[in-house]
């Protein structure tokens, strides 16, 4: 149950000012109610006045009796479908999974993937190709990085995405990271590698692509971060 709402408040958040408008004229008083309950306040205030003063007075009068119900749940899926393709569900997730960090975006997945695997399995296809298509860089090539500047980056990163990152990485990656991080930082990340046991390797991919997104970010806006040879 928490992965559907989840899910839902996701794309009624995420739709535009119009298709909100349009969502919340064609469904019944009930659901109108529920939506207004899983938006945010700011946008449910705004939406409230756009109705009439019946409308208003209906919504109102049933919210506080309005709870997260299979039935209602089963309904307002099927009209954000009538709004939106199911394409753009997936993309809607994950545009939110690209601002996460690697354990929450994990989370995040588990929790749609246990409520809809086929959902959750074609989000991950397309979080990786989003990955591909904003040239987020292969996570090798923190060998092509000079040191000051990988230092830099390291700094913007989670020790436990780090650590994660570095679970499959080759010797001369772990070597050209552990160059760059002090002894005390060195051995909390050999330990929490020991401590975390067996991992997925998606999960992996996805530490190493939130380090390479800050590495990606960096190229782009300027700041000084230089890769030798190029």
């Amino acid at each position: 149950m928490i992965g559907r709402i989840m899910i839902i408040k996701e794309i009624l958040n995420n739709f535009s000012d119009e298709e909100m408008l349009y969502f919340i004229k064609t469904i019944d008083v009930k659901s109108r109610a529920m939506t207004y309950l899983l938006i945010t306040s700011t946008k449910a205030e705004y939406f409230l006045n756009l109705l009439s003063d019946e409308e208003k007075t209906d919504v109102i009068k049933i919210l506080p009796i309005v709870k997260e119900e299979e039935d209602l749940l089963n309904i307002l899926e099927k009209e954000i479908e009538r709004v939106i393709s199911y394409k753009n569900i997936e993309l809607i997730i994950t545009r939110r999974m690209v601002e996460m960090k690697t354990d929450e975006a994990k989370r995040y997945l588990e929790l749609i993937a246990k409520y809809n695997p086929l959902l959750g399995e074609h989000i991950e296809l397309e979080y990786d190709r989003y990955n591909k298509l904003m040239g987020i860089f292969p996570f090798e090539d923190i060998l092509l990085i000079d040191d000051k500047s990988l230092q830099d980056v390291i700094r913007e990163v989670e020790w436990d995405d780090l650590s994660l990152a570095l679970k499959f990485a080759g010797d001369d990656i772990k070597i050209k990271i552990f160059k760059n991080v002090s002894a005390r930082k060195k051995n909390s990340i050999i330990e929490t590698m020991e401590f975390m046991g067996p991992v997925k390797v998606a999960d992996v991919k996805h530490a190493q692509n939130h380090i390479m997104k800050v590495v990606n970010r960096r190229l782009k806006d300027g700041s000084a971060l230089k890769i030798p040879n190029e």
